[in-house]
């Protein structure tokens, strides 16, 4: 009887909760897309640290997905979003706005 009890009050207590926003990771890119038109500038170039900043100076994308070589990737797009594909020796083999 008072499991039944305790179970009513849960599914009670659990249609008083709130649906909070979802909080924006690194701050918002609200606005912000990818310019691809100079994306081909990078392949063949290294992925290091100083190649992500040119690449998101470049774009004015806010962010980079960067794809080892036989990783797979969802396909949503995002249209503030780089995805880089990596060859076997960490250099760019193909880039895209996505």
């Amino acid at each position: 009887m008072t499991g039944r009890i305790a179970l009513v009050l849960v599914l009670l207590t659990a249609g008083c909760a709130t649906a909070q926003e979802p909080v924006p990771a690194r701050g918002s890119t609200e606005g912000r897309t990818c310019d691809g038109s100079s994306l081909q500038d990078f392949v063949g170039r290294e992925r290091t640290p100083e190649v992500e900043a040119q690449i998101l100076e470049s774009t004015g994308a806010a962010t980079i997905r960067w794809v080892p070589q036989g990783m797979m990737v969802t396909m949503e797009f995002r249209p503030d979003r780089v995805t880089a594909y990596l060859d076997a020796q960490d250099r760019i083999e193909r880039i895209i706005c996505t």
